[in-house]
């Protein structure tokens, strides 16, 4: 018998990987399972070979832990019990599903506001808590903030490719991508494309639940339906009926049959009519050249304010074509493929790393237990050990980002003044991907935190962003980004640095590890 469809969003902590229960009993059998830690979550590299990383997906992760951790939870204890290894035996004691059963979130979640930039090795979400906790989250919180954060960046890139040395802007920009989305519905995807910077969706179902506007015009199927067009008939009637319908918002499509001469009777319907043209919608064909034979016509007949929308496979590197080499006279752009599905590159690449396991009897958690890191035959997949602090530099001329910098989180106090703003001792930040350049930052130079405490122990802290909010976040974080590094291709590298007795720490632990993996090997 055929299971019946379930909605994603009702299975609680079961929005998580196998072994994040496996690892999680075996904690428990060692009494281990409560065991505070520190894992962070941070992206190697910025995606598209672009400059940097816009965030998105926190205020989904963060909804969950605050309002779903139990959602359904027999459902989940009844799967867990049923479950058998490979040899036919139950994987999972009722001692330890009890204890699942019993839990309450105990999590302190500090993270980016959502729309906020992060850049390679920055951490974008911190979670203390007891090491089962952690884990059981780990595929949820990657999951969002991989798929929301590569759309949301991808959607960054289009704006710019819209905007960048142009007169008019901004542009209008619309996401339709839901027949195409990887995403059930195509939630998520909507969600994250008006966070980067779209202004509105066609996807009725997220304009519903995210209050994102919602925009449409209508497909060649609708031309098509009034019959064939000989003389031009079918598409008048088409042209002349959604106008009468929607006086006031009566975008055309065009080009069913031939773009130039839709354009000329939609011109013609509208003056029949007697009602404004609000614009055109060209969906193939040569969009430049097409365009401006399109400005030519309705500006002849008057309509000067009507607007040209184009479609058709757009991404940011056509649209930046489009825009700067071929001067197309396009105002409104409709994007659906290359951004939901993030064709360029389908994934962020975000990862978790546990970085502090802390003393289970300590009374000043900060101060005890020890600092972990991984290291493997790939020297980039190296994290930093501890638990991670990010301070940004800010240029005091203008308000701009200068740099990054990642500290021990235990050291914050000693060079942070108490407001967060301002360095209370001189700094040298030691470049991550090449560790001779250095730079130094003075006593008094401005910074800011960009880390923010939203859960403590389970309890929120801190209002979470709408998707207005964030996408307002996301806009202004930009701005204090220089052009340089938005750059479609080759933009100036945002350096990252590492404050020096972190970069030293890591260095003698790797040392360590690797004399130890030495050793081992010669036995």
């Amino acid at each position: 018998m055929s299971q019946s469809y379930t909605p994603r969003s009702i299975y609680g902590l079961a929005h998580a990987d196998l072994y994040a229960f496996t690892m999680a009993q075996v904690f428990f059998n060692d009494d281990d399972h409560l065991t505070p830690t520190c894992f962070h979550a941070f992206a190697r590299k910025n995606p598209f070979s672009g400059g940097y990383i816009l965030t998105a997906g926190q205020g989904e992760f963060l909804h969950w832990l605050l309002k779903q951790w139990r959602q359904n939870i027999n459902i989940l204890l009844e799967f867990l019990a049923a479950h058998k290894n490979s040899d036919g035996k139950h994987s999972f004691t009722s001692n330890f599903l009890k204890m699942i059963e019993k839990s309450k979130m105990q999590l302190t979640v500090d993270a980016l506001p959502e729309g906020a930039l992060a850049f390679a090795n920055t951490p974008i979400i911190r979670v203390f808590g007891p090491i089962w906790q952690c884990l059981i989250v780990e595929a949820f919180l990657l999951n969002h903030l991989n798929g929301q954060s590569i759309i949301a960046t991808a959607a960054s890139r289009l704006r710019y490719a819209a905007d960048v040395n142009n007169p008019n802007a901004p542009s209008m920009i619309i996401e339709g991508g839901i027949r195409r989305s990887q995403d059930i519905g195509g939630l998520s995807s909507s969600l994250a494309s008006y966070i980067g910077g779209v202004d509105a969706t066609s996807n009725v179902a997220a304009a519903l639940n995210y209050g994102i506007p919602a925009r449409g015009t209508f497909s060649h199927a609708f031309v098509t339906f009034y019959g064939d067009n000989d003389a031009g008939t079918g598409e008048e009637n088409a042209f002349r009926n959604y106008m009468r319908c929607y006086p006031e918002d009566a975008i055309i499509l065009v080009d069913s049959f031939d773009a130039l001469e839709g354009v000329r009777r939609a011109c013609k319907i509208s003056k029949q009519e007697n009602i404004p043209l609000k614009g055109v919608r060209l969906d193939s064909g040569d969009l430049a050249y097409l365009s401006k034979q399109a400005r030519k016509i309705l500006d002849a007949n008057g309509f000067h304010n009507a607007k040209i929308a184009a479609s058709n496979n757009l991404d940011p590197h056509v649209i930046y074509s489009l825009r700067q080499e071929q001067q197309a006279l396009i105002d409104i752009w409709l994007v659906g493929t290359h951004l939901v599905v993030a064709s360029e590159q389908p994934s962020l690449g975000a990862v978790y790393k546990l970085g502090k396991v802390y003393q289970k009897t300590a009374t000043k958690l900060q101060n005890s237990g020890r600092a972990v890191m991984k290291i493997s035959s790939d020297k980039r997949k190296a994290n930093l050990p501890g638990a991670l602090e990010l301070v940004r530099f800010i240029d005091d001329s203008n308000g701009n980002f200068l740099s990054d910098m990642i500290v021990t989180a235990s050291n914050r106090a000693e060079i942070i003044n108490q407001a967060g703003d301002r360095l209370i001792d001189n700094v040298r930040s030691i470049n991550m991907t090449a560790p001779h350049l250095q730079k130094n930052f003075a006593k008094n130079h401005m910074v800011t935190l960009p880390l923010q405490s939203f859960i403590q122990q389970g309890k929120q802290v801190n209002d979470i962003s709408d998707a207005h909010q964030a996408r307002a976040y996301a806009i202004a974080s930009l701005k204090k980004l220089d052009d340089s590094h938005k750059r479609l291709t080759y933009p100036h590298l945002y350096i990252t640095g590492i404050e020096k007795e972190l970069y030293q720490t890591q260095q003698n632990m790797m040392n360590q590890l690797m004399q130890q993996s030495v050793t081992d090997n010669h036995r």
